[in-house]
């Protein structure tokens, strides 16, 4: 007799602990309306636009082909990275050593930036970014390279959105 009244008495706490803790979670309309308004600030329809220059008067474009995002009303696409998504572009001339500029335009700052040089052996290198700048090679070639910006929320922990682009140079 004594058993069965412990197993409810331990059946009772049971319960009203895991009630306790249901009651303690967040309203789930509350919640659901904080992350909503925390995106709708980059909930566009047009992606990022991404402007890459070389040189140091920024005169001399590098044309950029639209990559991987995830994106407001755009939802997200998945693209090959790597030297698979540059075959076919026509790489840009750009002095040895020259000051390769990326700038977005109309966006926040995005809170992650990086950019990488793809290599042969589907590999790649992360290049170092001052200020979103990188100097070009000083050898001569043809480079590729790929650059994403991420923005998420202040406390880092939801996407606000990503994007990135590919690109080609050529040092002469």
């Amino acid at each position: 007799m004594k058993k069965l009244q412990w197993r409810w008495i331990l059946l009772i706490l049971v319960f009203a602990g895991s009630l306790a803790w249901v009651l303690s979670l967040p309203n789930t309309k509350e919640w659901k309306g904080q992350v909503s308004s925390k995106v709708r600030e980059l909930s566009q329809d047009t992606l990022p636009e991404f402007h890459v220059t070389a040189g140091d008067t920024e005169d001399s474009e590098i044309p950029v082909t639209q990559s991987t995002y995830c994106w407001g009303n755009r939802g997200c696409a998945d693209y090959a990275w790597g030297k698979m998504m540059t075959r076919g572009i026509e790489p840009t001339s750009v002095e040895a050593g020259a000051n390769i500029h990326i700038r977005l335009e109309d966006v926040p700052v995005p809170s992650e930036l990086i950019a990488q040089k793809f290599l042969d052996d589907n590999t790649y290198e992360t290049v170092t970014l001052v200020d979103g700048v990188f100097k070009a090679p000083s050898s001569a070639g043809v480079y590729h390279y790929g650059v994403s910006a991420y923005w998420k929320t202040e406390d880092g922990k939801y996407s606000k959105g990503d994007s990135s682009v590919v690109f080609v140079i050529e040092v002469k």
